[in-house]
């Protein structure tokens, strides 16, 4: 299986969009209509984000994804 990770923010390189999209299944965080209902179906599959998340991140991110 692909590994899943959550890309917080969009990318404006296109050399990275395409090297994460080679390696792994990107669920676009910022395009996410339902941005909790995601959470709660998927984030225990999410192994990481594609940026780093600060303190002030929602706590319904860190919640519902895999510890």
């Amino acid at each position: 299986m692909t590994p899943q990770i959550l890309q917080l923010n969009p990318i404006l390189i296109p050399a990275v969009n395409e090297e994460l999209a080679a390696r792994y299944q990107v669920h676009k965080y910022f395009e996410i209509e339902d941005q909790g209902a995601f959470l709660q179906q998927h984030g225990a599959s999410i192994e990481a984000s594609s940026l780093a998340v600060t303190p002030g991140s929602p706590a319904r991110f860190w919640n519902n994804c895999r510890r």
